[in-house]
């Protein structure tokens, strides 16, 4: 598998680990994920196709950018070198259903999210993060142009 989500030179930093499918759905549904991903035609050897990348490089994507039926531009796996699990996905509209109650606006937003979830040549409008026991959950509102972004990073403990 060849990047075409993110650069070559992020990928540099991702750790291989095992992961099973068992795993990476539960990652799935925790985020809110798992149901619009089937609804959009993800089929289960999809599943077997991310595990196998994230197992033998760390990262694997679904580009959903010419797919229709999808609130997704672009999905990515990948495990950090902390050995945390990181789920992020670009949407093609202010994500309501995965936005919670207890996302917090951040007006100095911190640097990390700022580095794992900007695109390239944006500028960073709006950022909210929620923290839990299970995971870390970040959205990043960005513009180029008049095209808005919103990705949405999910970090697993």
């Amino acid at each position: 598998m060849f990047p075409t989500v993110r650069t070559v030179q992020s990928t540099q930093s991702l750790t291989p680990q095992h992961c099973t499918k068992d795993r990476l759905i539960w990652a799935l549904n925790t985020a809110g994920v798992g149901p619009a991903l089937q609804r959009s035609g993800m089929l289960d050897m999809d599943y077997d196709v991310i595990v196998r990348g994230l197992s033998q490089r760390g990262f694997a994507e679904v580009d959903a950018r010419r797919a229709v039926n999808t609130p997704f531009r672009w999905l990515t796996f990948s495990f950090l070198q902390s050995g945390r699990l990181e789920i992020m996905a670009c949407f093609r509209s202010r994500p309501v259903d995965f936005i919670t109650p207890g996302m917090r606006r951040f007006p100095v937003p911190p640097r990390e999210t700022v580095d794992a979830c900007r695109l390239s040549n944006t500028v960073v409008v709006d950022v909210h993060i929620e923290e839990t026991t299970t995971l870390r959950r970040e959205l990043v509102e960005q513009r180029y142009g008049n095209e808005t972004y919103w990705v949405m990073r999910w970090l697993f403990n």
